[in-house]
């Protein structure tokens, strides 16, 4: 049964990889076409849209996708009921944001943020399809059908391949070209996954099981806030760099993060079906699995990390525009920042199996705060930097105040030894990228050698058994 666990997991990670790897690296490949096609300003104004439609969602959403995944794995619910529920919440919470329309349009996107106001008609487009992109996603994932999940994110990406070469090289629709492409992938998207899930037949308005609405909405309600203060955790310093400095200084810094989200990427692969395996298989009283889990997982973080701080001046010389080189600085922070960001996301997966979002509200709400606070106090006397700065130290608090919680929980053990080493090890890889005058690379490949001998067994692990999975699925293939 424990094998079982594994292996399920193993599977759907090789899975996503196989479906998703490639189409999130051709995203991380686009950004020399944003900042070729965009200047500096263009580009703070097009990722702040869609930062802020990003914020927007969970709001109008009533952040359905956590419900949508957590009812939908429920063999206990129904999945017409979790899809109709989810469809109709999503509808009402849209119309009740385009009610919004002219307090938003007149009175809250004016002065330095007049760019989003100027095209608040592709925020909404933006919103609505981004919005029906996840909800069918999730519930294609929660009806099992990982695999067609994974070849929707390769056809999502073709699209937006395709329009933004359309849009940004041929058109030169600058940041209109931006956004619609978005818009236009996730609306093909969601046709697509209508079509080949034929999720028409999970809708039955008018014969959903009484409660079905209630116990959704209530999983989902913390969920707003908890998303809400992600939001200010992640982005609110791209707000507070765009109104302390202005749209250029934005358009660097959404440059810098591109490149530590590799790690993102790598990790998200890994993510999703983690969260698929922390609620179909969650036992409170089998701890060695989470452990196990987590222990090989912050391994691949801490190494991906290790890796890109040693590429990170190659990597960005060749990859932006001049106009971002000074880009780099950046990076060294916003790497330790999306490290902690997804051990923080791994911990809310467990959050999610036991049922307690209040808890994991209240630890997003904690690095919020820290985040705000820092921004106000670092942004003015450090510039950019003090952003990256500010975002790694919420992150930070916001694990180890997870950390702390779920092993008094749970009795969780989460490898904390090794991981305060990895940060030691990481940070000093950051500082010597940073301020060391001599050959960085030397240095940096010692630190990343004593990161690999620290996570040796674990490296073993991930190669016998990811190796061992993804033979299996290829054979069964053939």
């Amino acid at each position: 049964m424990a094998e079982n666990k594994y292996k399920n997991l193993i599977s759907n990670t090789v899975i996503f990889a196989i479906g998703s790897f490639g189409s999130k690296l051709m995203v991380f490949l686009l950004v020399p076409l944003y900042t070729g096609a965009l200047t500096t300003a263009e580009y703070g104004i097009a990722t702040l849209i869609a930062d802020t439609a990003n914020m927007i969602l969970p709001i109008i959403t009533v952040s359905m996708y956590h419900g949508i995944l957590r009812y939908g794995l429920d063999k206990a619910t129904r999945k017409s009921d979790v899809f109709t529920v989810a469809l109709t919440v999503n509808m009402i919470g849209f119309g009740v944001f385009i009610a919004l329309y002219p307090i938003l349009k007149y009175f809250v996107f004016v002065g330095r943020f007049s760019g989003i106001g100027d095209h608040i008609l592709l925020l909404y487009f933006y919103v609505f399809a981004s919005s029906m992109n996840s909800l069918c996603g999730c519930f294609v994932r929660a009806k099992g059908q990982v695999k067609l999940y994974a070849v929707d994110g390769i056809f999502n990406t073709f699209c937006l391949v395709t329009m933004n070469i359309l849009f940004l090289l041929v058109f030169k629709w600058g940041i209109v070209g931006y956004v619609l492409s978005t818009i236009m992938a996730d609306t093909f998207s969601v046709i697509f996954l209508f079509l080949t899930a034929d999720l028409k037949r999970y809708l039955r308005f008018g014969h959903v099981r009484k409660g079905t609405y209630g116990k959704m909405i209530r999983f989902s309600l913390p969920m707003i806030p908890n998303s809400i203060f992600w939001w200010i955790t992640n982005l609110s310093d791209r707000y507070m760099i765009t109104g302390m400095i202005d749209a250029s200084a934005n358009g660097i810094y959404e440059a810098a993060a591109k490149l530590p989200n590799l790690i993102n990427t790598i990790a998200g692969i890994f993510s999703q079906a983690w969260q698929m395996s922390a609620i179909t298989e969650y036992d409170k009283n089998d701890r060695r699995f989470y452990a196990k889990v987590f222990s090989v997982y912050q391994t691949v973080v801490f190494l991906t990390g290790g890796v890109l701080l040693l590429l990170t001046k190659p990597i960005i010389s060749v990859w932006l525009n001049e106009a971002y080189y000074s880009a780099w600085e950046y990076v060294p922070f916003l790497v330790l920042s999306i490290v902690f960001s997804c051990f923080a996301g791994y911990y809310s997966s467990i959050y999610m199996a036991m049922k307690k979002n209040v808890r994991s509200m209240l630890t997003t709400m904690l690095g919020a705060i820290t985040n705000i606070i820092l921004n106000f106090f670092l942004i003015p006397r450090l510039g950019i930097q003090g952003a990256a700065i500010a975002t790694f130290a919420s992150y930070l608090v916001v694990y180890m105040a997870r950390a702390i919680e779920i092993r008094k929980l749970y009795r969780f053990r989460d490898s904390s030894m090794q991981v305060a080493i990895n940060t030691v090890l990481l940070l000093a890889e950051s500082l010597t990228l940073l301020y060391y005058k001599g050959n960085f690379y030397v240095l940096g490949t010692i630190i990343f050698g004593l990161l690999i001998v620290v996570n040796a067994r674990q490296v073993i692990d991930i190669i016998s058994q990811f190796g061992g999975a993804a033979l299996r699925i290829l054979k069964k293939r053939k």
